[in-house]
């Protein structure tokens, strides 16, 4: 009975945090908040959910099997989430903060424009290649393959 209480408890936290990170990620303004929601709530709820399902269930080894996915679960999720938030500035994501308070403006090289605005043609980027030089670069190709 009291097992059932805990687990029940553990299993609608673990819910509420899942449902929370969700919010977070429709609701807030820029991918680099939106990241930190996923991550933050998304590892605590899948972790509290994990838990309840362990203490629910009486099988014998579940509690080390629980154990093992929240310690992947923790050990994976940040790191994956750093990862992804390094990918989006250097991207040249737009976020929202106050002024000057980049800090790693001149640690990583950042692009000028963010990826929508470069893939719709309206701010040339150096990283982005050129349309026309690709044209012609295929163009060139086929005369060289025949194709």
């Amino acid at each position: 009975m009291i097992r059932d209480v805990i687990a029940m408890a553990l299993m609608f936290g673990g819910i509420a945090f899942l449902l929370i990170a969700a919010i977070g990620v429709f609701r807030l303004p820029d991918p680099f908040l939106r990241l930190h929601a996923s991550t933050k709530a998304g590892t605590l709820g899948a972790g509290l959910l994990v838990a309840g399902v362990a203490v629910a269930f009486r099988e014998e080894n579940i509690g080390f099997t629980a154990a093992g996915i929240i310690i992947f679960l923790l050990a994976t999720l940040p790191v994956a989430g750093h990862l992804l938030g390094r990918a989006t500035y250097v991207s040249g994501a737009d976020f929202v903060m106050k002024e000057g308070n980049d800090a790693l403006k001149g640690k990583l090289k950042r692009a000028e424009a963010s990826l929508e605005v470069r893939l719709a043609g309206r701010s040339p980027d150096p990283a982005l290649p050129d349309p026309e030089k690709s044209k012609a670069a295929d163009e060139k190709a086929k005369v060289k393959t025949g194709k």
